[in-house]
């Protein structure tokens, strides 16, 4: 008969500890609007601040989001379904208070709150910390924030490039209706890709050029001569295909411009002048543009 095999012993004390030990009841709450790796690592220091943790966290509800902070890109439901397949997160609190007090604690059975250290005041002026009754109770835990990463900085990054992004779901088959714009700032922003792209042309024949140049820069002068008239012929032919670009968009935009008018002015009983007089403005806001 074998004899027995020595039982197996866990690799590290810690694990040993952890078993034995009762979970600690973390809860972390937030909006998680656009969630990103500064909300997933705020909620991995709160699932390792003990070694037996269960996470919970509190998503807020859009009435109370939009009403003390402002507008989200994603709505509750989202948000919370976001937060729900962070690998680090147990529980999800739909609908969390703005403010946590005592008895949400007792409700949930949580034993800390875990967040950043700053004081958050509180919008709904019902407290002037949001966290100050339980910093005072003595159930908080401090994380760290990451720098450099927030929803506000998401969406800036793409204020910034609003045109970039528009164009690009255009481009996508997104219809104007969908991105909620009007047929004049649809063409202005197609113009404005189409000079792009033509100064990009532009300026990568100027540079094959001054290359070329470059490396016939030793034989005879008069090879040389010829050689930068020739450039200075491919550059003025670039210069009139930039000005007819330039040109064709402004008279399309100004086309553009001239229907949208109409189809404004259309049953406001303006006259024949003055709906002339609306077109000329528009042709020469868009031939100055």
């Amino acid at each position: 008969m074998e004899p027995n095999a020595p039982e197996q012993q866990p690799a590290h004390s810690e694990e040993v500890a952890a078993s034995v030990q009762p979970p600690v009841r973390v809860y972390a709450d937030g909006i998680f609007d656009v969630f990103h790796f500064g909300h997933a690592r705020a909620l991995e220091q709160a699932k390792k601040r003990f070694p037996n943790t269960v996470l919970v966290v509190g998503v807020c509800s859009d009435a109370d989001t939009h009403k003390y902070k402002g507008l989200t890109v994603m709505d509750e439901k989202e948000r919370a379904e976001s937060v729900r397949h962070c690998k680090w997160v147990d529980e999800v609190v739909e609908q969390a208070p703005w403010v946590i007090n005592l008895e949400f604690l007792d409700k949930h059975k949580i034993d800390y709150v875990a967040h950043d250290d700053l004081p958050y005041a509180d919008a709904s002026g019902q407290v002037d910390d949001v966290y100050g009754p339980v910093k005072r109770a003595g159930k908080f835990v401090a994380t760290n924030r990451t720098e450099g990463i927030s929803t506000s900085d998401i969406v800036l990054r793409i204020l910034r490039n609003y045109n970039n992004y528009i164009l690009r779901n255009l481009q996508r088959g997104y219809t104007r209706k969908q991105l909620g714009i009007n047929l004049f700032k649809e063409q202005r922003i197609r113009a404005s890709d189409n000079i792009r792209r033509l100064r990009e042309t532009c300026a990568g024949h100027i540079s094959k050029h001054i290359k070329r140049s470059k490396r016939h820069s030793n034989k005879p002068a008069t090879s040389q001569r010829r050689r930068n008239v020739n450039l200075a012929d491919a550059l003025e032919l670039k210069g009139r295909e930039l000005a007819d670009a330039i040109r064709h968009n402004a008279e399309e935009l100004a086309v553009n411009g001239r229907l949208v008018v109409e189809q404004m002015m259309r049953g406001h009983n303006l006259s024949a002048m003055d709906l002339q007089a609306m077109s000329g403005h528009v042709d020469s806001f868009c031939t100055s543009w």
